[in-house]
């Protein structure tokens, strides 16, 4: 799946000198929201996701969930993938699938699921636009979710949840 027209306009002013990212999301059924484009770039790491997530998870009952080395694996492999190929997608190398990527990394599941995006300045910016959106909400405040994995590489951000990992 490639960007909306927004992403070229980004790509047009980033040659030109000119920082711009897209607030796009993809959640794991392959939803799209609508791009918005944004000035400020920065990075943010594996742990401010899952920071940002587990308050997310107290703010609706639920128990937080616990950082796991074989989902960080997998959810970075998918943020580098996505970083390399410029592309917001759930299909990683090779065309692997997120439960391929974690059972690869390690982990055996009872439930996976995943959340993309790319273009958010901050881990909670990511985390809201998650919020924000049906699909990611219902991944980050799935109850059978115990563990998880986060990562963010070029602007691409990539959390990785199950259950029985």
């Amino acid at each position: 799946m490639t960007l909306k027209p927004i992403a070229l306009i980004a790509a047009a002013l980033a040659l030109s000198g000119c920082v711009a990212t897209t607030n796009a999301v993809l959640d794991s059924a392959g939803t799209q929201s609508d791009p918005t484009p944004t000035t400020t770039v920065s990075s943010s790491t594996g742990t401010a996701i899952g920071t940002a997530l587990n308050a997310a998870r107290s703010q609706n009952g639920l128990s937080v969930v616990q950082p796991n080395a074989a989902l960080m694996a997998a959810a970075q492999e998918q943020a580098r993938y996505m970083a390399a190929t410029s592309n917001l997608t759930h299909t990683g190398s090779g065309g692997s699938s997120v439960g391929q990527r974690v059972r690869r990394a390690g982990c055996s599941y009872s439930w996976v699921g995943e959340n993309v995006a790319v273009g958010q300045p901050t881990a909670q910016a990511t985390m809201d636009a998650w919020m924000n959106s049906a699909g990611h909400r219902r991944n980050a405040l799935n109850r059978s979710a115990t563990t998880y994995g986060s990562a963010t590489v070029g602007g691409y951000s990539a959390l990785v949840l199950a259950g029985g990992c």
